[in-house]
């Protein structure tokens, strides 16, 4: 019984707090209306943030995703950014301007772990934490402008007060008038 309560006490010692914290939890992730499951592991909070796998999140958000092992360096690459982050430094750059990391990246079973929200917010995107349901809500630029665009009211286009012509203001009631016909001539003519 000693043995075994020995075994579990070292066990626990080996488990740090930020891999049982791993395990319990249960964070989403939206991009524009559509939620992402992830493969392995799953998103994260450490320090107050939120860590989510890099590969899983700029893939689907049209993103070319490699690593440099030499460097430990992930090299995000889309159509007018490229985005380098560095596990263990809380610098990043986005076509080569520095950025500053709540937390610095890291591995986590294998998968590079990165706080999004600096570097969502680098190449346009807008990140919303709704920290009742644990819920990180990404909208990308165009997703933005449509949101605005469909809360913004549009104008009517009036047209310059023009007064009626005079033979519309001269017409009886219309009441009793079972047909009104246009002639040729474009003039009236009541049945």
């Amino acid at each position: 019984m000693l043995i075994i309560l020995a075994v579990t006490l070292l066990a626990l010692a080996v488990i740090s707090p930020k891999t049982i914290a791993h395990a319990c939890d249960n964070i989403h992730i939206i991009v524009d209306g559509v939620r992402l499951t992830f493969d392995g592991q799953q998103p994260v909070i450490l320090n107050g943030r939120t860590l989510v796998p890099i590969r899983g999140v700029f893939e689907q958000l049209g993103f070319d995703v490699s690593w440099n092992a030499e460097a430990h360096q992930a090299i995000l690459a889309r159509t007018g950014y490229i985005i380098i982050i560095t596990i263990g430094s809380d610098v990043f750059t986005t076509n080569g301007e520095r950025h500053l990391l709540d937390v610095t990246a890291q591995i986590i079973s294998n998968s590079t772990m990165l706080p999004i929200r600096a570097v969502l917010e680098s190449v346009g995107y807008e990140l919303n934490w709704d920290s009742g349901t644990r819920t990180a809500n990404i909208v990308s630029e165009a997703a933005q402008i449509e949101s605005q665009a469909q809360a913004t009211p549009i104008p009517r286009y009036q047209l310059p007060h023009q007064p009626r012509p005079r033979h519309l203001l001269q017409l009886p009631r219309l009441r009793n008038i079972r047909h009104i016909l246009l002639s040729r001539e474009d003039e009236l003519a009541l049945t």
